[in-house]
């Protein structure tokens, strides 16, 4: 049963005639009967006494309540979900982490300054560790992802996304250092080639199903021939990581990191520049071609507008 038919009912009850009724609903008089003498059909009981004139039936009467609480309750619900509606659409629910450390405080930095501008925008940072990044877009689990990927791969792989319905907007680009064991060779040296460093496993958080930066670090490695090693440690934080004794691993973090405080504190650690790597990581955001959300697609404009 339609819910204006539900509401024309309640109309009739309360003027008791068809006329009157038919003019506050803005129908013709024809059309009111028609419905009700319908309801009546689809109900099984007559809501209207003709014999006696236009009052309700004892069921009419009923049934008059049960109706009223209907609409109440589905007038009450429709404008919750309006409320609903409109707060989505003014929530931008963003990635919080991309691989790099730093990727997020970029991200961050341009939320903060779009939120300056839009103030009614309400950002929800969303920890994402599923499979697929592209689907958690497509889906709307995300409205904003963020990614790194390789330059040997980046026309193939924005080219892949793209296919898909998915835009990637490149954020910044930079190198890697690599942080190990401070008595190590390779780190009183200082610096050295990405191969003269191929024999060190690359330290990964473990339990993080998707990791735009292992695959990004295979690429580099593929891309110069070379076969990358990988070692996972029981730990979401870089600085709290603990590097396997007697072996050669290292963290593959951004060139800024040597500037982090919480990793300068640990002394028995150093860093490594890698002279032949100084670029070619791309820190992505990502964006759906087709975005519905008035919010997403301003946030779209500004970060377009401030990465040039």
């Amino acid at each position: 049963m339609r819910i204006e038919t539900l509401r024309e009912f309640t109309v009739y009850a309360r003027e008791l005639n068809v006329s009157r009724a038919a003019r506050k609903l803005n129908i013709a008089q024809s059309t009111l009967s028609r419905h009700l003498i319908d309801m009546e059909r689809e109900l099984g009981f007559k809501i209207i006494d003709r014999d006696t004139g236009n009052g309700l039936t004892a069921a009419g009467m009923s049934f008059l309540s049960c109706a009223e609480q209907i609409l109440l309750l589905y007038e009450t619900n429709v404008r919750a979900c309006k409320d609903l509606a409109r707060v989505s659409e003014r929530t931008i629910i963003v990635q919080e982490y991309g691989g790099h450390p730093d990727v997020s405080a970029h991200l961050s930095s341009l939320v903060g300054q779009f939120n300056g501008i839009e103030s009614d925008c309400t950002i929800e940072w969303k920890r994402f560790s599923g499979y697929d990044l592209a689907e958690a877009l497509l889906e709307g689990e995300l409205d904003v992802g963020q990614t790194v990927i390789h330059e040997s791969v980046w026309e193939q792989t924005s080219d892949e996304l793209s296919e898909l319905g998915i835009d990637a907007l490149v954020l910044h680009e930079e190198g890697i250092v690599y942080w190990m064991k401070a008595d190590l060779e390779a780190a009183q040296l200082g610096e050295a080639t990405l191969e003269k460093l191929c024999d060190f496993a690359i330290a990964m958080p473990l339990g993080k199903v998707y990791n735009p930066m292992r695959d990004a670090m295979s690429d580099l490695f593929e891309s110069r021939g070379l076969m990358p090693l990988f070692s996972y440690g029981k730990t979401w934080s870089v600085s709290d990581m603990a590097l396997a004794e007697g072996y050669k691993v290292a963290c593959a973090l951004p060139p800024d990191a040597k500037e982090d405080p919480s990793l300068k504190l640990r002394d028995d650690m150093a860093f490594v520049d890698i002279t032949d790597v100084r670029d070619g990581f791309l820190t992505c955001l990502l964006f759906r071609q087709d975005e519905e959300k008035e919010q997403v697609r301003a946030f779209r404009k500004f970060v377009e507008a401030n990465i040039g």
